[in-house]
């Protein structure tokens, strides 16, 4: 389960970490409703709920415009959990702005040395370091760096464009499994930056490990006609994941009595619920032709599988959302939700 930690997101953090869904002593503690049990509820409801099979447009989780509203945001936010200040000394930053003259005119070696000098100033800039890399690229000396891109994740390991520039880097020496993860976990930084999601794509097929290009788009609507609840689906597993949500939205007291015995947010316990009642509803289909047809439930089996449920809501609707709460992950939990995504997006054939 991923940790918490006290600064701006952290309750998001809090609020996700789940049990895994396929333990049913714990899931009992938790107090979901099996399908059986929602079914019940819902005939024996004095509210009365219709259903209807009908086509249904799902809503995307967020439009495409997202990406540039949340880039600047991340942008701001990859240096905010670093452990440095940032310089004031003059020499360094005399030495940072000489470098920067040379870089515009193509003159790395002459900037290297003059981000040296910024770096011995400052030690621990992650800013620099990461220049000082970039530097060391552009005047093809690969191994240099490598190593200060390394040196500046280790100062600050949610800088997305440190991961961006090694998995580039290691695709051009070879090594596409290292090349993959930093792409994975650029792109988890800066979760609706399509570029990112690109070189995620072009890591992933250096590997023979196509992308997998679907999202967790739940098929329903609920709409209330008079004294008539409406549940809309579309493919049949949906009606299960609906029928939650009619009750969580429609069902009096229904809501209030599930957020009375949740130990986490109300929120997190109705989609817990939902996903609860449609992978148990995916788990008993036999047909491969079938259960292709539910790639985003697949992933949802192989996470409640692997203790990963946590990494699917965090990874499959919240950050999507909220994209931005992923710097908040610290490197053991980034390492983690980079494996998730690997083995649900990019599953080996």
């Amino acid at each position: 389960m991923y940790s918490t930690r006290n600064h701006r997101g952290s309750l998001w953090l809090q609020i996700l970490v789940v049990v895994g869904v396929a333990h049913g002593a714990a899931l009992q503690a938790q107090h979901l409703h099996t399908p059986s049990q929602v079914e019940h509820l819902i005939q024996t409801s004095e509210q009365v709920y219709s259903y209807d099979s009908a086509a249904v447009v799902a809503l995307i989780p967020l439009p495409e415009v997202a990406a540039q509203r949340w880039r600047a945001a991340a942008f701001l936010r990859r240096y905010e959990v670093s452990v440095y200040t940032p310089p004031t000394n003059p020499k360094h930053l005399k030495a940072i702005r000489a470098a920067e003259k040379h870089m515009r005119k193509a003159r790395y070696g002459k900037a290297i040395k003059q981000y040296t000098k910024a770096q011995a100033e400052a030690p621990y800039d992650p800013v620099v370091m990461h220049r000082l890399g970039w530097a060391y690229e552009l005047h093809d000396d690969l191994e240099s760096a490598r190593y200060w891109y390394e040196q500046s994740l280790a100062t600050n390991y949610a800088d997305y464009e440190v991961h961006y520039r090694l998995a580039g880097l290691y695709r051009v020496r070879g090594n596409h499994n290292k090349a993959l993860r930093h792409a994975v976990k650029a792109h988890l930084l800066n979760r609706n930056d399509t570029a990112y999601y690109q070189r995620v794509i072009q890591c992933a097929q250096a590997l023979g490990r196509p992308y997998r290009d679907w999202a967790f788009v739940p098929e329903y609507q609920l709409a209330r006609t008079g004294d008539t609840v409406l549940i809309k689906y579309g493919m049949p597993l949906w009606k299960t994941y609906a029928s939650v949500k009619a009750l969580w939205a429609y069902e009096p007291g229904y809501a209030e009595q599930m957020a009375q015995v949740a130990s986490v947010s109300p929120e997190i316990i109705q989609e817990k619920e939902a996903l609860y009642n449609v992978v148990l509803a995916y788990s008993e289909l036999t047909s491969p032709t079938a259960r292709a047809q539910y790639p985003s439930l697949q992933a949802l089996q192989y996470a409640t599988e692997t203790d990963q449920i946590d990494s699917f809501l965090f990874y499959e609707i919240t950050s999507r959302r909220h994209p931005d709460i992923m710097t908040d992950l610290n490197p053991a939990e980034l390492d983690g939700m980079a494996e998730y995504v690997i083995n649900t997006h990019m599953p080996l054939r």
